[in-house]
């Protein structure tokens, strides 16, 4: 079981492009900024309500667009979109891994708020008469550093839908472009058949008046 899921997970990083991809990407380091921006929500306690309110709803939003992603367009279209391009990369699959690299950011996103909400303490007074005044810093420096980390994720999680809409805009071109290709190919196919049976038409025309004369001279 967890080694077919470890092939399919190898298969998204592979179609997505891997950490190496996200680390190039502008969206990640517009998320990077927006989190530091937005350091008055992350560093008070309960910031963790804010991504658990927003990311079920756009979780159930995500999953219904993919549906509908997936039964977008024919079967012909995606036949062109199938296999590799020049440079190597597989335009279907990377457009599919990028709404589970999405999908899979919003799970993320949910689960380090809900764990946060669920481990999160108040330091007692005592370790700080303990350990000295140090140590509370210490602490609280290790608590920005994390809750830094998990509302990236949640911001980086909502940038990406960005990049997702992005590209199901470049996938209505291509399909634009497809539907416009197919529609000259048709016409000229149309053209074709008007004017063989236009020589057909000629042909027999051509015929009748032959026989017409036969029939005349044959009558004479």
């Amino acid at each position: 079981m967890f080694g077919e899921l470890g092939k399919t997970v190898k298969a998204y990083l592979a179609h997505y492009g891997g950490l190496s991809e996200v680390f190039s990407s502008s969206l990640f380091w517009i998320s990077v900024l927006l989190t530091a921006a937005l350091a008055p929500i992350w560093l008070l306690p309960d910031w963790w309500d804010l991504p658990i309110g927003i990311l079920p709803n756009l979780l159930g939003f995500t999953l219904g667009g993919y549906a509908i992603f997936l039964s977008f367009g024919d079967k012909s279209f995606f036949k062109v979109l199938a296999g590799h391009d020049s440079k190597g990369k597989a335009l279907f699959l990377s457009i599919n891994a990028t709404f589970v690299h999405f999908v899979t950011l919003q799970f993320l996103a949910l689960f380090l708020s809900m764990f946060a909400k669920a481990y999160y303490f108040e330091t007692p007074l005592w370790i700080g008469d303990l350990l000295g005044k140090s140590s509370t810093i210490i602490v609280s420096i290790i608590a920005a550093v994390t809750w830094f980390c998990f509302f990236l994720v949640f911001i980086y999680s909502l940038a990406t839908g960005v990049g997702l809409a992005l590209n199901i805009f470049k996938l209505s071109t291509w399909y634009d472009a497809f539907l416009v290709k197919q529609h000259a190919d048709d016409d000229n196919q149309n053209e074709a058949v008007v004017h063989y049976l236009s020589a057909i038409s000629e042909d027999l025309k051509k015929l009748h008046t032959e026989q017409e004369r036969s029939n005349r001279s044959v009558n004479h």
